[in-house]
């Protein structure tokens, strides 16, 4: 028999959350996705000759505190419920880290000019999405949600469930891991069949294969039931006509914009010891490249990557 402490020490151990803490993320989340519901309840379809779908958003900070909600057509006829949200009502607001609920799979095609509301939660930095349900058109079922899952930067594989015992993610994240499949003949057959790689040299070759290219080293992680790894790209995606036109302190500048997703004039400052003069100059070679944006307004100015 385990005790409650050996039980707790185990998933800490796995990478998992305590039973407490999942159930209490679970039950918040259900609690914002019921308000979406009531609020897409309130949507109002801009045709007469055909129906359009309810559509209900809520906006969550990082400490679970409303931003905001909206439905389908909340201040102008056909406004979808996301762009009401993230244009509308909070269009200078900082929202990196917060968590949208909404209760259909975001859009991903919008005639020109407009954005699709996958894009706009993307470029506003929104760090987690909770569908309730996906498009059950199926020239779109699952787009927005692959949409979402995608990153300038890295390459992130969820695989549901956990690892199994005895693997922890501190042996995966060192040298010695040790290979272990729920069904080794079956893992072994696939092998000889071609269908996968003798087991035991996936996550070494991964290290070679990243170490060769002069990238970061795979990251191993469990969240929310799935085991995770994350294959880091180059820091500076840029052409090399570009580069060739930046400073190193812009280089720098970039890399920095790059790896913590956004940067203001006093970071800088602070990071590279130069005049507010000098951070303005830099910013404005930057911009004039197109190769990161301005956001906020007042002392909320910031600056973002450029979407690519």
């Amino acid at each position: 028999m385990v005790s409650r402490v050996g039980w707790a020490a185990n998933r800490a151990a796995r990478g998992l959350p305590s039973r407490r803490g999942e159930v209490f993320a679970m039950r918040r989340d259900r609690a914002f996705m019921e308000l979406a519901v009531r609020e897409m309840l309130l949507s109002r379809s801009e045709h007469t000759a055909k129906s359009d779908p309810l559509v209900g958003a809520v906006l969550v900070d990082r400490r679970g505190k409303e931003l905001a909600r909206a439905h389908r057509g909340t201040l102008s006829a056909g406004d979808h419920a996301e762009f009401t949200v993230l244009e509308r009502l909070l269009p200078d607001v900082d929202l990196e880290g917060s968590t949208a609920y909404v209760t259909l799979e975001p859009c991903t095609v919008r005639r020109a000019p407009k954005v699709s509301c996958a894009q706009r939660l993307v470029e506003r930095r929104v760090g987690r999405v909770v569908i309730g349900m996906t498009d059950p058109n199926p020239d779109i079922c699952g787009r927005g949600i692959q949409h979402l899952l995608m990153f300038r930067d890295r390459l992130v594989v969820r695989s549901p469930g956990v690892l199994l015992q005895p693997l922890t993610l501190e042996s995966l994240r060192g040298e010695g891991a040790v290979p272990y499949s729920r069904n080794p003949r079956i893992a072994d057959t696939c092998y000889h069949l071609g269908l996968m790689e003798q087991r035991g040299s996936g996550i070494p070759g991964m290290r070679l294969r990243m170490a060769k290219l002069g990238l970061r080293a795979p990251e191993f992680e469990q969240d929310a039931g799935c085991f995770k790894v994350v294959l880091w790209g180059s820091p500076l995606q840029v052409g090399p006509e570009v580069l060739t036109e930046l400073t190193p302190r812009q280089r720098h500048m970039l890399e920095l914009l790059l790896d913590h997703g956004r940067l203001t004039s006093n970071d800088f400052r602070e990071q590279a010891k130069v005049s507010r003069d000098t951070v303005h100059q830099n910013f404005q070679r930057l911009l004039e490249l197109r190769l990161i944006e301005r956001r906020g307004a007042g002392r909320g100015v910031h600056y973002v990557p450029a979407a690519r």
